[in-house]
């Protein structure tokens, strides 16, 4: 909610102000981009060893400010302080990771000639730092996320505008303070507090856009850089499918499906949304399911007290609440929970098994970011995997059962990832490449691909000799164009 030129900030949990934030406008937005504009000519041109130094400064104070970036980010969106942890340790993993191998990822790449120029040519590719980058970060990893692109972006020599959501400002700030302590030159790391219009403004005006969120707003950044060809990422909505066969520890699928469909009460980009398990494991399954959830623990936390905490804004509780109802009124039936949770004040719901779901209901077709578990019967494997395909999304997806037998069936899903027996922590292993498919995306992040998606290439061609001494290879005359003709014979090994 903006009052005048300010957002007001609460917690989703007690309902209880917890400050507020600028509202920035075009002239903030173009007065940042500015003082980010005159920082980038000397941020870029510091050695690679140098701007390394001041990420593993803020590492450093990132960890002796874990309480306060903890409690910070519980207030702001709900969550439990394990699932705050979580987010702690995976931008600093990350950060560790690219600090590491900025050097080898960044240098520039030598590429050997095919036929007979390799013997006459040398040739390779320059990487340059693309200027300013706009990172738009969403409410459910309000510290993780914009570090993922804002870390690499930095690192690789661009200057960096984050505009957060405006439900978590708050850790934002706390990101931006931490790198003003590491001695970041004044500029190359700024935070644009406000609504949708001042990421308008951001998308305008930086160089490259780096946006997680949903995939309304997506479509709109991808056309507003289409129209004026800047380069852009996006990681959008995810309908995220596990398949449960034949040949597990169904107990430990049962857990590890609770957990990777409840974490962060459902609100995680590769939360598991729907579940197929085949007709022969189904009802153990199901049974499993529901022993796990009823054992949660709801409510605020308090020193590691509750398994799930609220969920983060009204908004995303009104369409869980909206996906219930019509798969109620669909034919589905609700095992466990199902509806919010009033006597503890915030936006909680109750951890929800949904059974008889099929296709064509809002809970097995659109996003329902939040704390349900919706599972559908099917025949075999074969119809799991294409019940799994028939989504308009990509993301990732997982397998669950005999290993050789689910990574076997795994070819054929339709993700950008793809997880044996696990769920979510594909997103915490920074070698591997993260993006979606369809509707869930464009570009990746994380690996050399996640940091090189920050940098504009440049291909150069030199001669091996020293150019009198080079033939010329201008085909002006008859004996030189013969030449030729018979170097591609023996090349490709036919009369040319």
């Amino acid at each position: 909610m903006d009052t005048g030129r300010f957002l007001q900030v609460e917690s989703p949990a007690t309902l209880e102000k917890l400050g507020q934030v600028p509202l920035m406008g075009e002239d903030d937005v173009v007065f940042l981009v500015k003082r980010a504009k005159e920082a980038f000519v000397g941020w870029k041109d510091l050695e690679i060893k140098q701007r390394t130094q001041r990420i593993r400064r803020a590492i450093d104070v990132f960890i002796d400010e874990k309480e306060r970036i903890l409690d910070t980010i519980c207030l702001e969106t709900g969550k439990t302080r394990t699932e705050a942890l979580y987010e702690l340790f995976g931008a600093i993993d990350i950060l560790t990771f690219y600090r590491k191998h900025a050097k080898s990822f960044l240098k520039d790449e030598s590429r050997t000639p095919h036929g007979p120029m390799r013997f006459l040519k040398r040739v390779f590719i320059r990487y340059f730092a693309r200027g300013l980058v706009g990172v738009i970060s969403p409410w459910n990893y309000p510290f993780l996320l914009p570090l993922c692109d804002a870390g690499p972006a930095l690192i690789a020599g661009n200057c960096v505008i984050l505009k957060p959501s405006e439900f978590t400002p708050l850790t934002a700030l706390l990101i931006q303070d931490v790198f003003r302590r590491a001695e970041l030159p004044e500029g190359v790391y700024q935070t644009a507090t406000g609504n949708g219009k001042t990421g308008e403004h951001v998308v305008r005006h930086a160089d490259m856009v780096a946006f997680t969120g949903s995939h309304s707003t997506g479509l709109k950044i991808a056309e507003a850089c289409a129209r004026v060809l800047k380069p852009f990422s996006l990681e959008l909505g995810g309908k995220d499918p596990a398949i449960v066969l034949e040949g597990g520890d169904l107990k430990r699928i049962a857990k590890g499906i609770v957990w990777g469909s409840l974490f962060n009460a459902g609100q995680t980009c590769v939360s598991i949304e729907r579940i197929y398990a085949t007709e022969a494991v189904y009802e153990a399954f199901v049974s499993l399911v529901l022993k796990e959830v009823k054992g949660l623990r709801v409510g605020i936390d308090e020193k590691f007290s509750v398994d799930m905490g609220s969920m983060t804004t009204h908004d995303q509780l009104q369409i869980v609440e909206r996906h219930i109802e019509d798969a109620l009124a669909k034919g589905a039936k609700v095992l466990a929970g199902g509806k919010r949770i009033s006597s503890l004040g915030g936006y909680f719901f109750e951890p929800t098994v949904v059974v008889d779901v099929r296709p064509g209901m809002a809970i097995m077709e659109e996003e329902s970011f939040g704390p349900i578990i919706a599972i559908q019967k099917v025949k075999d494997d074969e119809e799991a995997l294409a019940a799994a395909n028939q989504s308009t999304y990509g993301l990732s997806a997982s397998v669950w059962g005999n290993q050789k037998k689910a990574l076997r069936l795994s070819r054929g899903l339709e993700s950008g990832s793809v997880c044996i027996n696990e769920a979510l922590t594909n997103f915490v292993v920074p070698e591997l490449p993260f993006g979606g498919i369809k509707q869930s995306g464009y570009g990746t992040r994380h690996g050399k691909e996640g940091i090189r998606r920050f940098l504009r290439s440049q291909s150069v061609l030199l001669p091996r000799f020293a150019p009198n001494r080079e033939v010329a290879w201008y085909p002006y005359s008859k004996s030189v164009a013969r030449m030729i003709e018979r170097g591609l014979a023996w090349l490709y090994h036919s009369r040319f």
